[in-house]
């Protein structure tokens, strides 16, 4: 039996301030996540994690993203490279 695991996408942002800015205009409906992506010149591919599961994640993160019921956006959150948005493009029993 495997453990739950998502596929995972990770946006970092520069700052906290640039990373709730960005959240808020895809809440609104201003962007999505693939947009914000593509202005960074990145692609999916370049933020892609693949698929993890909860202990390949600190506590920190894994608690939100693994709350989800549902794919969706977490975050943002803080990570070592600074505050990320996360995407969770599927959920994997």
């Amino acid at each position: 039996m495997q453990p739950e695991r998502r596929i995972l996408y990770r946006l970092v942002l520069s700052d906290q301030s640039e990373a709730d800015a960005a959240l808020a205009a895809i809440t609104s409906g201003e962007t999505d996540f693939e947009t914000l992506v593509e202005e960074r010149g990145l692609s999916l591919d370049d933020i892609s994690l693949g698929e993890v599961a909860r202990e390949d994640l600190p506590n920190s993160l894994s608690e939100p993203i693994f709350a989800l019921d549902d794919t969706g956006l977490v975050g943002p959150l803080s990570t070592d490279l600074g505050p990320a948005l996360f995407r969770v493009a599927a959920l994997l029993n």
